[in-house]
């Protein structure tokens, strides 16, 4: 049997033949066992990653091993993902676990500067030849399948044809397939796409790519609902279709996909009716009950940037001037000094009890909006940076600026951009400081 067929068969197996195949990215501190279930409950064919696992400190490290790989029978299909730029180093960590999860997946994709430090995932990219020959021993030495995630390589006239732009990643591809991996994930932007600044993925790539290859690719990049799952698979063709950030923001994301297929309840057949509508606060207090079944390795770093981003219009509703019944005091009034919003409450918060307590303040809150509001709210922190400017403003005029939730707002109180982008930092040393990590 060759190759791409061993691969589609793996493929098929473990993700119950279902078209198009919903992924769950890898995310550091984010995609953890509790958040994977809470997943799960709402589409149980998802396939999903671990956290980026570091294989040097995976290995040397059996703390750091039992904390931050945790899984439980029901935690599948699973790829634990693992980062590292020695082969022999990632064979090791990874037959550690080989036995409890369906593959092992390469970073080749991760752009941070932590990764440029290490040299590892995007970075490998500007070596293709190590990348080959680090993947062909991971297939030769595990028993489980090797995949590999990876963003596009960057373009530039001065960098070597067969490591530049599309081309390079097609022909690095190929020679992937050629020694064995078992499926690709390709992120369809540059490690210099990245941040603020992030630019469309470019599906037309994907479509290119997965055109090359007889085996699964998985597409990454712009996935927002499940319709736009549906038409990144139609445009693409890929078997797959990977959600990161709007995932974090609304883990209901993939249910529609689930929906498609199971068979109604005898209530929605004689009613009419759909699936009921989940509320932001019930999937975030959901949450919280996974995370008490199934407990992160910190609460402060896992448990917190959680419940921001599946809060967070929720949350800075109060500082946009939006508190609903709850009344904002008048300049003069003393109690305004006492005033502590939902953001800060959940900053300061340090157990469980605190941060279901805010939950409970922000369901009150969302239970004052109407339904299509609440649904508009759900992708809040993921289009913190869609910012979108009238001409008016563009050209210099009047007012104009609108938000991610469509409406205007002030301008910027006569600040230049550079004091905005301190503001900016001195707001996220304030959640650091309160033990949240802000990626």
């Amino acid at each position: 049997m060759t190759t791409s067929n061993v691969a589609t068969t793996w493929w098929q197996t473990i993700t119950n033949h279902q078209l198009p195949v919903c992924v769950m990215s890898p995310m550091v501190d984010q995609s953890e066992l509790a958040f994977r279930q809470l997943c799960r409950k709402h589409n149980p064919n998802i396939l999903c990653y671990t956290p980026m696992l570091h294989a040097k400190r995976f290995v040397a490290d059996k703390t750091y091993r039992e904390n931050f790989f945790q899984t439980c029978p029901s935690d599948r299909p699973l790829l634990a993902q693992f980062c590292g730029n020695e082969a022999k180093v990632v064979v090791q960590a990874a037959k550690l676990i080989q036995h409890l999860v369906d593959g092992i997946d390469l970073n080749l994709g991760c752009p941070e500067n932590i990764a440029k430090k290490g040299n590892y995932g995007a970075f490998l990219l500007s070596d293709p030849t190590h990348i080959i020959d680090m993947v062909k021993q991971m297939v030769l030495e595990l028993d489980v399948p090797v995949t590999c995630k990876i963003r596009l390589m960057p373009s530039g006239h001065h960098i070597p044809l067969e490591r530049r732009g599309l081309a390079g990643t097609i022909e690095m591809c190929q020679q992937l397939e050629q020694v064995g991996c078992s499926m690709i994930c390709v992120h369809a932007r540059d490690r210099h796409n990245k941040g603020p600044k992030t630019h469309d993925s470019d599906w037309n790539a994907l479509k290119t790519i997965a055109d090359c290859l007889t085996i699964p690719v998985v597409a990454n990049g712009n996935i927002a609902s499940y319709q736009d799952v549906l038409n990144c698979y139609n445009q693409t063709g890929c078997a797959g279709v990977m959600s990161a950030e709007a995932l974090l923001c609304d883990p209901t994301l993939f249910s529609k996909g689930w929906q498609r297929c199971r068979k109604e309840t005898k209530e929605e057949k004689e009613h009419d009716i759909g699936p009921p509508h989940l509320l932001s606060t019930d999937v975030a207090m959901d949450y919280l009950d996974q995370a008490v079944e199934y407990p992160p390795p910190d609460f402060l770093k896992v448990v917190k940037p959680h419940l921001y981003r599946m809060l967070y219009s929720l949350l800075v509703m109060e500082e946009m001037g939006e508190r609903g019944e709850r009344g904002e005091p008048g300049k003069g009034d003393k109690e305004e000094k006492e005033f502590v919003s939902l953001e800060q409450k959940l900053q300061v918060a340090r157990d469980l009890a605190s941060c279901r307590a805010v939950v409970e303040e922000c369901a009150t809150l969302e239970a004052t909006l109407s339904v299509d509001v609440q649904q508009s709210l759900k992708l809040g922190w993921y289009r913190r940076h869609f910012r979108r400017t009238s001409k008016k403003k563009r050209h210099g005029g009047g007012e104009g600026v609108v938000d991610h939730l469509g409406r205007k707002r002030k301008g910027n109180n006569g600040l230049t951009d550079q004091q905005l982008k301190q503001a900016r930092k001195a707001k996220t040393r304030n959640w650091l400081n309160s033990g949240t990590r802000m990626n």
